[in-house]
């Protein structure tokens, strides 16, 4: 996990990563200040690339 990613987002991006192993999409709103240190606000959203057998087999994530 990205360790600049400060710790109260961190529950966040773990359960949408729980989320998309299960085979289901997900999108939170997290905080993250940019790489100069402005504050932001990110919209993540996080899905499954299924194999052929419709199993969970990468994660997509979109983000910072």
């Amino acid at each position: 996990m990205d360790r600049s990613l400060p710790e109260e987002s961190r529950p966040l991006l773990i359960a949408a990563i729980a989320c998309a192993a299960g085979g289901a999409k997900d999108r939170f709103k997290g905080y993250c200040p940019t790489a100069k240190g402005s504050p932001r606000w990110w919209e993540v959203s996080t899905s499954p690339i299924c194999d052929r057998d419709r199993r969970p087999a990468r994660l997509l994530d979109r983000g910072p």
